[in-house]
């Protein structure tokens, strides 16, 4: 969709403020021309940064050049105008010190990993999405929303999908609560582990639709989650509650379930309430797990590029604008450019 005189003053409103942006603005209705948004090479899906720089330069070379003729009074505005342009670039420098500064916290590894569940979280989750099962009259079993199989409760995590360590910074994706029934999920304690790493992701394929696992690092395709979850495990497990697990993740022919076999499994719910996590979220955690990928060397970055377009973020929320900001603010910091296409979003504020 071609530009258009609302989109280019909403960028022009995101980039400047107070008097230079009244005088950019007296600037662009004179010499900004409706064909010029017609062919122009830029579309209202571009980034505030991109169509600024576009008009800036257009509109700035124009005035010059109008300036220059005989009588011409706009020369003193336009050098002001430019002056103050660059003291808001000086101004908006150190947000770039700060995007690389987030790149060391909001980081989905092992030392933000949810190490336990927060108890009053994790019975909210299990009344949305669980029910009372017991296979025993002390020993109550939860539904895994992967996986599909009701475990042990002690080996479901009540898993924050924006970290509890990050309570502090809930202005990015917009969230209120860190503890919101929609800011977690019911993982069996492997499969937390992949999301919280990195290595596994859950996505809406075009922005709707029941949210998928995707295995991120593929080294973990072939390891049965039994295997894991023996390696992970922290509390004190029976030996018959070890056995409820191993005969959930255990096939009719003895083969054992792996991370590869969740590939493309989507989210379910046993409760009352269907899964509804924020898309904005996860989005987030799919998006920082690539460009892991490529850093750690799991993918090659051509893969991570097109892996890049399978998802979406779901709204058009304000949300929207502070996660892009913030992924735009990190790969400047980075030195890079922005991976994938644009995103399209379908439904209201998820």
């Amino acid at each position: 969709m071609p530009l258009t005189q609302a989109r280019v003053m909403g960028a022009c409103e995101a980039k400047l403020a107070g008097g230079a942006l009244g005088d950019f603005v007296a600037l662009m209705e004179e010499y900004l021309e409706e064909a010029d948004l017609q062919n122009s090479m830029l579309n209202v899906d571009h980034d505030d940064d991109a169509i600024f720089a576009w008009v800036n330069k257009k509109v700035t070379a124009r005035a010059s050049l109008a300036a220059a003729q005989p009588g011409s009074n706009s020369l003193g505005m336009l050098v002001e105008l430019q002056q103050q342009l660059a003291q808001q670039q000086q101004q908006l420098a150190p947000l770039s010190c700060i995007a690389s500064a987030m790149l060391d916290i909001l980081v989905y590894d092992e030392g933000n990993a949810t190490a336990i569940s927060v108890p009053a979280f994790k019975n909210t989750l299990v009344a949305a999405y669980s029910r009372r099962v017991f296979d025993y009259p002390n020993r109550e079993l939860v539904y895994c929303m992967l996986s599909h199989k009701y475990l042990p409760k002690k080996l479901v995590i009540g898993a924050h999908l924006w970290k509890r360590q990050w309570a502090r910074l809930l202005t990015i994706p917009g969230i209120t609560d860190i503890n919101d029934v929609r800011n977690g999920l019911l993982l069996s304690k492997p499969i937390e582990w992949a999301f919280d790493t990195s290595r596994l992701s859950f996505i809406q394929t075009g922005g709707f639709g029941p949210f998928q696992a995707i295995i991120i690092d593929p080294s973990i395709k072939d390891v049965p989650l039994v295997e894991k979850l023996e390696q992970l495990i922290t509390v004190q497990v029976a030996p018959e509650e070890l056995a409820v697990v191993k005969e959930a993740w255990t096939r009719a022919d003895g083969s054992r379930i792996t991370f590869g076999d969740l590939e493309a499994s989507s989210l379910k719910s046993d409760g009352p309430q269907p899964p509804n996590p924020f898309s904005r979220v996860l989005y987030f955690q799919y998006k920082r797990s690539l460009q892991k990928a490529q850093a750690e060397g799991w993918m090659a970055p051509e893969v991570v590029e097109e892996m890049m377009s399978k998802a979406t973020c779901g709204s058009q929320g304000a949300w929207r604008a502070n996660i892009e900001y913030f992924f735009s603010r990190m790969e400047a910091a980075e030195g890079g450019s922005s991976s994938g296409g644009e995103d399209q979003d379908q439904d209201q504020f998820s």
